[in-house]
């Protein structure tokens, strides 16, 4: 399949709708093919952001250009005869759709940070679902390491910290804001943890800052010019002592007793 086939499919992808054997096909072509993979991941950060649950008040100035419009549509169909009755009611839908949609695009605008925040999420859930958590499985880090050279324009931190209890399992393309990006991925018991990796804007030092999305944990911060996203369903308190680890601060995290889960 290529890339115009696999564009054209992947709504039904998205949705589950593909057989096992088409599915099985295009799974490997987002694999090999970025950009595919972020036309899915774009699908994935618009289902998120229409099930998030917002109320939004459509402006006044929005209401009365819709009326206009149905208004005009109406006198148009009229003006020129128009003997099709669902051609004036299509005309006016199609206005409605328009309006709102700019409407909501000018006066709508999302938190800060929350656009990187979904595709993160987005990207760690495509990871699981598609069988795609490694592009090079390895617990070597002078395997992995060396592997996303020719690949990323900037060098990628991969340390093994398997006697610290997070084996690495390899190294992955993913692609976000964007761009091109690193995927170093650990483990924990049954966990995986997708740390997310590219360069940071400003590059200035950030300290770690803790969130939550759909049931996931997210890390991030940035240091020595470089910004990571570091998500898992793992304990946040496990999850900090890796953040820890990875940036090279004191491995033991600050409560002892670590949940099993």
């Amino acid at each position: 399949m290529d890339c115009k086939e696999i564009q054209q499919q992947l709504e039904r992808y998205f949705d589950r709708e593909l057989p096992l054997s088409d599915k099985r096909a295009l799974a490997e072509h987002l694999k090999r093919c970025g950009e595919c993979s972020g036309l899915l991941n774009g699908l994935n950060a618009i289902h998120v952001a229409l099930n998030k649950q917002a109320v939004f008040s459509v402006p006044a100035g929005l209401k009365r250009r819709v009326r206009r419009q149905l208004r005009d549509n109406a006198a148009e169909n009229n003006r020129l005869g128009v003997v099709l009755p669902w051609m004036g009611f299509s005309g006016g839908v199609a206005a409605l759709v328009s309006l709102i949609t700019w409407g909501m695009l000018s006066f709508v605008s999302p938190p800060a940070g929350s656009t990187v925040l979904n595709e993160i999420v987005s990207a760690h859930i495509r990871s699981l679902i598609v069988d795609h958590i490694t592009d090079i499985a390895s617990a070597d880090q002078h395997t992995v390491k060396p592997w996303f050279k020719g690949r990323l324009d900037f060098a990628v931190p991969v340390t093994d910290l398997t006697g610290h209890g997070f084996p690495l399992l390899g190294g992955r393309m993913d692609y976000v804001q964007h761009r091109a990006v690193a995927a170093v991925i650990y483990g924990r018991r049954a966990h995986v943890i997708n740390v997310f990796v590219w360069p940071s804007d400003d590059g200035a030092y950030h300290a770690i800052k803790a969130e939550s999305r759909r049931g996931y944990h997210v890390f991030r911060w940035s240091d020595a010019g470089l910004q990571y996203w570091m998500i898992s369903d793992l304990n946040e308190i496990e999850l900090e002592q890796l953040a820890g680890l990875l940036r090279g601060e004191a491995s033991e995290p600050r409560r002892r007793n670590l949940p099993s889960g």
